[in-house]
């Protein structure tokens, strides 16, 4: 066999220095799944202002399905990219039912997305020492 470059929509590419863990493609799947491929991107994945809240005065989002499949798509994307996960944890508590301002913050963070596809993890081949704390109190 030879060396794994693809596993489950991860690519991994080897060098003398390490891995890096990325996921372009899943990416680019899900932004022409939303339609979202020749946005502008923005700097940050969600606006700290205004809060998002579940009873929120805009209409309830038509295509619920699509809300709840483009965040658990986003959910999947966090094993690669830890940044994005306090956004999909913040929209994913509005999937019961999901209203306008939610699907707007959605389009931002998958906007933020396309600015920054080529992001991942890197992981440095290096002698491995695990480090444990413990609050014995």
């Amino acid at each position: 066999m030879r060396p794994l470059t693809f596993f489950l929509g991860i690519t991994i590419d080897r060098s003398s220095k390490g891995l890096f863990l990325s996921q372009q493609n899943y990416i680019r799947e899900i932004l022409a799944k939303t339609g979202i491929t020749a946005s502008a991107p923005t700097p940050t994945p969600i606006v700290s202002f205004p809060k998002l809240v579940a009873d929120d005065e805009s209409p309830l989002l038509v295509n619920g399905s699509l809300y709840r499949s483009v965040i658990g798509k986003l959910q999947y994307l966090c094993i690669v990219r830890p940044d994005l996960a306090y956004c999909v944890n913040k929209l994913s508590q509005y999937m019961n039912a999901p209203r306008e301002v939610h699907w707007r913050a959605v389009k931002r963070a998958l906007r933020n997305l396309s600015g920054i596809i080529n992001h991942g993890l890197f992981d440095s081949i290096s002698q491995f020492q695990l480090t444990c704390y413990s609050d014995v109190d």
